[in-house]
């Protein structure tokens, strides 16, 4: 190493002007891009920006730098010349929406004249037309894989090619569900989420119209215009909110609790604490709301709890989460072999048995694909030594224990 520049918390991306003289760093932790003259080794200035800037990309003439916005849906535009912000483009599905888009990965086309941006919480490319260097708002969205967060352009200018996080869905637990254990899939999501490249051709503008009505029908709720209503409210005026009553299952799955309940889309096969086990949540479930089609796109406690308390998990945390190894998982206490023949996956890693739609990943043979799919459905458990039972014979026996210690 030369040299170390202190530049701030959570430096995350560079981008080296043609010259060589001068270095880019997005600062995610201070909302801005730190200007390095490389020569003396020196912030020479920080840009503000808007919140968590992560991927930096130039122009060829170093005119313009791009950067995307993590924690909103822009990408600022900076002049480097002036060193100023010129412009926020919104790539949102659908303007000045919530955060949520997640911004994380730039490219340009061969021409720059168009910016592709890796909506990773839309699964989609935003098209960004940038030719007249103001103004510039989105032609159209191409859809990927699940959590896009790398994009490249084919030295042809012809075909993008995009790396998407977390693959196309998630799938079975299968040595949890079947006799032995396959240390290919040891049952942990953190080992099951496999990544994929979409080859995608450049597409023509007609082409662009069905990907964006595509990526439109993958977010329903991207469309849809906010509600008058809208919290949170100011203490002490009108609120149609009396109460909430927050019951966080860690580790659970909708079907792991209430999969018996005969109103909901569930599966009692996955059902591993029916209302004779757990009668109050199924109560409460019955009196108030059954969110049986609520899905949430966290895996592990590392993103898991900033959508318990946010219902948002940034790219810092999804990119740093912690995904133990297959020897880790692997090195179970011989004790709880024997449960996990019957026990899900979500007991151990936090994920569902049932996944949210999306959309498939493209093949090098093949444009993106227009369809969505569901996870592959889990093997049915061992009917031998149902879990309920064990808890019940459990539960009788250290109540049997305490009344004898009195």
């Amino acid at each position: 190493m030369i040299s170390s520049i202190p530049i701030g918390a959570k430096p995350y991306a560079c981008a080296i002007s043609a010259d060589e003289r001068t270095a880019y760093v997005s600062h995610w932790g201070g909302d801005s891009v730190a200007v390095i003259d490389l020569a003396t080794a020196r912030v020479v200035k920080n840009i503000k920006v808007q919140d968590h800037p992560n991927d930096l990309v130039l122009t060829s003439s170093g005119a313009r730098l791009f950067v995307a916005n993590g924690n909103r849906n822009t990408v600022s535009v900076i002049d480097t010349r002036k060193a100023e912000v010129i412009e926020q483009i919104d790539v949102a599905l659908v303007p000045k929406s919530p955060l949520g888009s997640t911004p994380n990965a730039l490219a340009l086309s061969s021409d720059e004249k168009t910016l592709f941006v890796a909506n990773a919480d839309n699964n989609c490319l935003a098209v960004i037309d940038i030719a007249q260097g103001k103004g510039s708002v989105p032609r159209g969205f191409i859809p990927t894989g699940w959590y896009p967060t790398a994009i490249g352009v084919a030295t042809t200018g012809k075909k993008l090619i995009v790396a998407n996080g977390k693959g196309s869905a998630s799938r079975e637990n299968a040595s949890l569900w079947n006799e032995g254990f396959d240390r290919k899939n040891p049952g942990y999501v953190g080992n099951l989420l496999e990544g994929t490249l979409s080859f995608i051709d450049m597409p023509t503008a007609k082409t662009l119209a069905l990907y964006s009505q595509q990526v439109h029908r993958n977010s329903p709720g991207g469309r849809k215009k906010l509600s008058s209503i809208k919290a949170p409210f100011l203490l002490g005026t009108r609120s149609p909110i009396k109460h909430i009553i927050y019951i966080v299952k860690g580790n659970r799955t909708y079907d792991q609790i209430l999969g018996d309940v005969p109103e909901g889309n569930g599966d009692p096969t996955y059902c591993l604490f029916p209302e004779e086990v757990t009668p109050n949540h199924h109560a409460l479930a019955r009196q108030f709301v059954l969110f049986d089609n609520l899905y949430h796109d966290a895996e592990v406690s590392a993103d898991g709890h900033h959508w318990t308390t946010s219902a948002y998990a940034t790219d810092m945390s999804r990119r740093v989460g912690p995904a133990p190894t297959v020897d880790a998982v692997a090195a179970v206490p011989p004790c709880c072999t024997a449960i996990r023949r019957f026990i899900p996956a979500a007991d151990f890693c936090g994920t569902s048995a049932r996944e949210p739609e999306s959309p498939i990943a493209a093949t090098a043979s093949s444009p993106v694909s227009t369809s969505v799919v569901r996870a592959p459905k889990l093997i049915r458990r061992r009917k031998s030594a149902p879990l309920h039972l064990v808890l019940k014979a459990i539960f009788i026996r250290l109540t049997s224990a305490l009344m004898a210690l009195r």
